[in-house]
């Protein structure tokens, strides 16, 4: 398709050729605008030179011009030379177009207007096409915009059921489930949950290095007593780090705690991160590493 549309001028044919060859006129393709300026000036002038020689005084041939052009005498006079005009206009536009028509114009118009029509259809075709791939391109959004909340929902509703087998289970039951997810990970683990545990409830040690969790299965989150319970068992040990896992999270109280610690690494796990490293053991990803401590606003970021 040519980036533009096919012009008259572009057949050798001007805009006032092709308007002739189909009979029609207009602005551009009629001569009684013409002709009847001409007729007009030449009038006035013979009106002006007639008034001239028979009043023999400038000021009044002007003056006689005037009163023949204004209303209401002008409306009269300018209806003759209209009607003067077209009566004179109508042959010679016929003679014009009989004379166009026996010239090359025909095949010239035939070319043009078979030119204007494959642009038209090419143009239609292309703006079809488009629609069509810019539908195509909207269908394919939508779906893959549905497809993406199907996948987000059903990802939230398996997150929500492994919260809610988290949230569900009894403290010994956690602090198992704890244990086996450090096994799984090449942890040795010892449990060590029940009176007199001296605040561990999970022992783990793997290249060189110990890590000891205190479980609480809460259903609120929990305060800085058992932060500081846990920091007074990390010095006591001698481990090298701790971690502090609450199914319901924690409070601000408790995370300005840790966060102002100097000495040895705590860190906080609520049920999500719990999840997040649940996954990574079942995905066999790289090796575990305790979750970072969380904000409380950040206990349900799924």
């Amino acid at each position: 398709m040519t980036e533009r549309e096919p012009q008259p001028q572009d057949f050798g044919i001007t805009h006032r050729e092709y308007a002739l060859y189909w009979g029609s006129g207009g602005k551009e393709t009629d001569a009684p605008d013409r002709l009847i300026l001409i007729v007009c000036v030449g009038f006035a002038l013979a009106v002006f030179v007639g008034s001239l020689v028979v009043a023999q005084n400038l000021w009044s041939a002007l003056g006689i011009v005037f009163l023949v052009f204004i209303p209401p005498f002008g409306f009269f006079t300018f209806g003759l030379l209209v009607g003067f005009t077209s009566l004179v206009n109508v042959p010679l536009k016929r003679y014009e177009r009989k004379r166009l028509l026996a010239g090359p114009i025909v095949s010239q118009v035939e070319q043009y207007e078979k030119a204007r029509a494959d642009y038209w259809k090419a143009r239609n075709e292309a703006e079809r096409l488009q629609g069509e791939q810019e539908q195509a391109q909207r269908d394919a959004e939508r779906a893959r915009r549905e497809a993406e909340r199907k996948r987000w929902e059903e990802e939230r509703e398996r997150l929500r059921k492994q919260a809610e087998y988290w949230m569900n289970l009894s403290g010994g039951q956690f602090e198992r489930e704890l244990a086996t997810l450090f096994k799984r990970r090449g942890y040795r683990v010892e449990l060590r949950g029940g009176a007199g545990d001296g605040g561990i409830d999970i022992l783990a040690r793997k290249g060189g290095q110990t890590t000891i969790i205190q479980c609480k299965r809460y259903k609120n989150p929990a305060g800085p007593a058992a932060a500081r319970e846990l920091y007074g068992s990390l010095m006591a040990s001698g481990a090298d780090r701790g971690i502090l896992a609450c199914t319901a999270g924690f409070t601000k109280g408790v995370e300005d705690f840790v966060e102002g610690l100097k000495g040895k690494p705590i860190t906080l796990a609520n049920v999500w991160d719990i999840i997040k490293v649940a996954e990574a053991v079942d995905g066999n990803r790289a090796e575990f590493t305790p979750p970072a401590p969380q904000r409380a606003s950040r206990r349900r970021r799924r």
